[in-house]
């Protein structure tokens, strides 16, 4: 039995002339342009999901037969595009693994929208040569939630005025590879913007990306390695920054863009690792969290389908304090003069 949601995939990518292999997990949960197709049923706008995989084959291009006796892949939450009668959770958590032969295997996700945090880290411990043998674990924390945005008076909000959309990603976590095997140990952070309905889709509103970047970085000898972020489809420009390194203090992640109108997206933090034959220790573990968080345009009220994601507004700048003052100090004045008068 071919576990086909948790196959490795090995990606070409062109650099400076070069191809480098990196694995990534290819699954629908993870890329957009699987999840193009989609068009769900009716659901709540949002979303809390959890997956991890682990396990033991034989064959490293299909993994068949699976040895190791436990389940392959465990799951908490439900994805944007499952059945509409699932009840939406803005908390998800799961963990799998066993230790079989030489081999331990470990992989835990969990996903909390409240605090916007994510959380995943897979784990390879192999004490022996192992000839024949492949192990395989990932984990995945993705959540997704529904934006509608208002004027401060509770009117419409003016987008052409002010209209800059601000994620704020803080990451920490490690990226280990003991073994001789030249296949890393790998994580990745997806972010999409979809249509406003998209997660809900009453109407069905089709899950193609708006516009979406992505971010990876694999262990190498001299630490985690990495590509700039690329962009996973759609026309809406989003802009992102990285500052910051996983080895001192963790990595920040920004990205910005201005939506037009109300809006859906999602955010998953994945990791994974493959070992074949030889031994030693492989891990992507950034189960020290992902905060993720929302910085609203000015001026904007935000109301979101789940109510619990962090929200915040942007601080004014020293000009707008001012007047803010000067304006505050008007209507003191006024409201003196009137019950002042005699």
């Amino acid at each position: 039995m071919a576990p086909s949601s948790s196959s490795f995939h090995i990606h070409l990518i062109e650099t400076n002339m070069k191809f480098r292999r990196i694995p990534t997990i290819a699954a629908s949960r993870f890329l957009p342009a699987v999840l193009i197709a989609w068009a769900p049923l009716a659901h709540a706008g949002y979303f809390a999901q959890a997956e991890a995989s682990a396990y033991l084959c034989e064959d490293p291009q299909v993994c068949s037969p699976i040895l190791s006796d436990w389940p392959t892949t465990r799951t908490d939450g439900s994805y944007f595009y499952h059945s509409p009668w699932t009840p939406p959770i803005t908390q998800a958590s799961v963990s799998n693994g066993g230790s079989f032969e030489t081999f331990d295997l470990y992989s835990t996700a969990s996903a909390d929208m409240a605090s916007g945090s994510l959380r995943a880290a897979a784990r390879i411990d192999n004490s022996a040569a192992a000839p024949g043998r492949t192990a395989l674990v990932s984990a995945s924390a993705w959540i997704g939630d529904s934006f509608s945005f208002s004027s401060e008076q509770g009117g419409s909000f003016d987008w052409d005025a002010s209209g800059m959309a601000t994620f704020n990603i803080h990451l920490e976590g490690v990226l280990i590879n003991t073994s001789a095997d030249p296949w890393p140990a790998t994580y990745g952070i997806q972010f999409t913007v979809r249509e406003h309905g998209a997660i809900q889709s009453t109407n069905g509103t089709p899950l193609t990306p708006r516009g979406g970047l992505n971010w990876s970085q694999w262990s190498t000898a001299d630490g985690p390695g990495g590509y700039d972020f690329f962009s996973t489809g759609g026309a809406l420009p989003i802009t992102g920054t990285a500052t910051g390194d996983l080895a001192s203090g963790g990595l920040d992640l920004q990205f910005q863009f201005q939506p037009g109108r109300d809006f859906d997206w999602d955010l998953v933090l994945y990791t994974s690792a493959s070992l074949t034959d030889l031994p030693g220790t492989k891990e992507a573990d950034f189960g020290h969290t992902l905060q993720a968080s929302f910085v609203a345009p000015a001026g904007a009220v935000v109301s979101s389908s789940s109510g619990v994601f962090p929200v915040t507004s942007p601080v004014p700048e020293p000009g707008t304090w001012a007047l803010m003052l000067v304006g505050g100090a008007a209507v003191l004045r006024r409201a003196c003069q009137r019950q002042c008068a005699p």
